[in-house]
């Protein structure tokens, strides 16, 4: 960093990558915005096998910058454009911290109140590793309590924050920093259960929402880390699920103690699967915790016979080698050739 020159830094480990056309797009959108200190844009991960990640980026980094990095770190390290003397200014990055260093460093620079522009393009790549630093799930939560903490509170190291962030964040516009913490604490323990390990305290996790509006939500960030930490692209998971299926299961029962509300912990379960089934071709049968992912042929189905503890089914309905339908419903007990026959009657359409 004190050899370039230029206006603008990025930052590019050696085994991670952009497109060719990443430096004209991004200098591009920055012309656009002349106030800007930064510009970003989409990336995937890149698993070991070759396989990619859906696309990811986060709006709303343009829209409110520091509040977002005040409770996350919404972008990857190599996905972004930002300008040289600011970083020079606000002192790099912090040596101190082990892991989310990027993390911090962006929450500065945006606690500066300038404005950080989109590109909606996925242009940065990072290659997922078993020996990343992100797989260290103890050292990982600590460095990320001290880099919420700080992203709450004045922060001395930046000498002219914009007017309203110089106190640190405002939780009328978020999440708390306990809630801030907890979500990263199940990202955290999503993947560790991924890496084979559940060395997460789900006391961590208290401060989540068990709304039924949230399932969702906290099924989406669950399956993120479980990506990081299987090393899998989400087409692969649901068919690797006797690696981690345990584990995970075991983190979302302990949710629901913390909770204290079992039926919640269950809605994520059930969220978590659709989502792994939603990626799956189902070449084969897919036992889950609950779930069970099948394809039925729509021509001439056969009885469906149910392990122990599924209570749910997901199927592809099958014409000559095409899915017709998608379906899925709770069910106790198998599910026969006539059950079959009458779903698929009333899901053909009208003559």
């Amino acid at each position: 960093m004190s050899t370039a020159r230029g206006q603008w830094l990025m930052f590019l480990d050696a085994d991670d990558w952009v497109y060719a056309s990443f430096l004209a797009r991004l200098l591009a959108a920055l012309k656009t915005a002349p106030d800007a200190v930064a510009a970003y844009c989409g990336s995937r991960r890149v698993m070991p096998d070759g396989a990619f990640t859906p696309s990811s980026i986060a709006p709303e980094v343009a829209i409110q910058p520091f509040e977002t990095f005040a409770r996350r770190c919404a972008i990857a390290t190599h996905a972004v454009l930002v300008d040289r003397e600011t970083i020079v200014e606000l002192g790099g990055f912090d040596a101190s911290l082990r892991t989310c260093e990027d993390w911090d460093l962006w929450q500065r620079v945006a606690r500066l109140g300038k404005n950080w522009v989109m590109v909606d393009e996925p242009l940065a790549f990072y290659r997922a590793s078993p020996n990343a630093l992100s797989r260290n799930s103890t050292q990982m939560l600590a460095d990320a309590g001290i880099v919420i903490a700080r992203g709450f509170s004045p922060d001395p190291r930046v000498k002219r924050p914009g007017l309203a962030h110089a106190n640190g964040a405002t939780e009328a516009t978020g999440r708390t920093a306990s809630e801030a913490l907890a979500w990263f604490a199940l990202w955290n323990a999503a993947s560790d259960c991924g890496c084979g390990g559940s060395s997460i305290d789900p006391q961590s996790l208290r401060a989540l929402p068990a709304g039924r509006k949230w399932a969702r939500e906290i099924a989406k960030v669950a399956l993120d880390g479980l990506m990081v930490g299987s090393l899998s692209a989400p087409a692969h998971l649901a068919a690797r699920w006797d690696r981690f299926g345990g584990a995970l299961t075991a983190l979302i029962i302990e949710l629901g103690k913390v909770w204290g509300d079992p039926a919640a912990a269950r809605r994520v379960q059930y969220h978590l699967e659709q989502m792994l089934l939603d990626a799956d071709d189902l070449a084969a049968p897919r036992r889950l915790a609950r779930t069970l992912g099948i394809r039925v042929d729509a021509r001439n189905p056969t009885s469906t016979e149910l392990p122990e503890g599924i209570d749910q089914i997901y199927a592809y309905l099958m014409m000559d080698g095409h899915i017709e339908a998608v379906v899925q419903f709770g069910v106790l007990g198998n599910v026969t050739r006539r059950h079959w026959i009458e779903l698929i009657l009333n899901l053909a359409p009208q003559k």
